[in-house]
């Protein structure tokens, strides 16, 4: 048979069950892991201070045996600031710096292209004014 796995990494265990009259049973087990051939993950602090400077990480994972061009990206509030066209062959680590603007939050993305497949990571980083509140 066929089936549609959702768009994640995950495995999944399968059992089979049956019985016949007389006190025959039988059972199986066989486990399969879902995994994208092309992922991008972004790690970022969980909030940020009017005026920090942050360095967000972006992590490209290939997990196919070729090598294969990519092209990923790194947008603040939906704008490009960093763009690269380049070679995968197992992963790939970037780094982009950003300042924290006077506002509630940043809108953060990460992302990779490969011809009609796209794969990211979009998150909110909450930015606090400077000084505490009593």
């Amino acid at each position: 048979f066929t089936t549609t796995f959702p768009d994640d990494l995950t495995r999944w265990d399968i059992y089979a069950f049956a019985g016949k009259t007389g006190g025959l049973f039988a059972s199986a087990k066989t486990s399969i892991k879902a995994t994208k051939q092309l992922t991008a993950m972004l790690s970022m602090p969980r909030f940020a201070v009017s005026g920090d400077s942050i360095e967000v990480v972006g992590k490209s994972t290939n997990f196919t045996s070729d090598t294969l061009n990519i092209k990923t990206r790194f947008e603040i509030n939906k704008q490009i600031v960093s763009s690269k066209n380049q070679k995968i062959v197992n992963g790939i680590v970037e780094k982009q710096w950003l300042v924290a603007e006077r506002k509630d939050s940043l809108g953060v993305l990460y992302a990779l292209e490969k011809d009609d497949y796209t794969d990211g990571e979009l998150r909110k980083l909450p930015v606090y004014p400077k000084g505490t509140k009593e």
